[in-house]
């Protein structure tokens, strides 16, 4: 299992929130023959936000691959937490509102490799409300 993409969303800062707090975030990530069980950093959230909706969209990644979409944080880790499977194998798009999620400090949300290799795009949209740091 490799982690992939990690340093690039470490150095993107988070969106700076409109006067009511909400975000809409957005992040393109290009794989490269990634392997079953890679994990892929799509974004880091910050600490103090309220996750709502989220989107995946994807081109063609491989044959009979998908993807688990999730978050990772120093408290725990859920690669299931926002959608549960996604098939990729050809072009699509999954995900929409969720039941609201809050995350106390920086959290990556991450998407996990199964079935099979995948080369392609993934597009991830997400949209929190910044609540602060409490």
């Amino acid at each position: 299992m490799a982690e992939l993409n990690r340093e690039t969303v470490d150095r993107t800062p988070p969106a700076t929130p409109a006067g009511d707090g909400l975000v809409r975030w957005y992040q393109k990530s290009t794989l490269r023959a990634a392997a079953i069980d890679d994990v892929v950093y799509l974004a880091k959230l910050p600490g103090g936000c309220r996750v709502s909706w989220i989107r995946i969209d994807n081109g063609a990644l491989g044959a009979g691959s998908s993807v688990q979409v999730g978050w990772k944080n120093d408290a725990e880790t859920n690669a299931t937490g926002f959608i549960a499977s996604q098939a990729t194998a050809a072009a699509g798009n999954g995900g929409g509102f969720i039941a609201p999620k809050v995350f106390e400090e920086d959290t990556y949300v991450i998407a996990t490799v199964k079935g099979g290799a995948a080369t392609g795009d993934l597009e991830l949209q997400v949209d929190y409300t910044y609540l602060g740091h409490r």
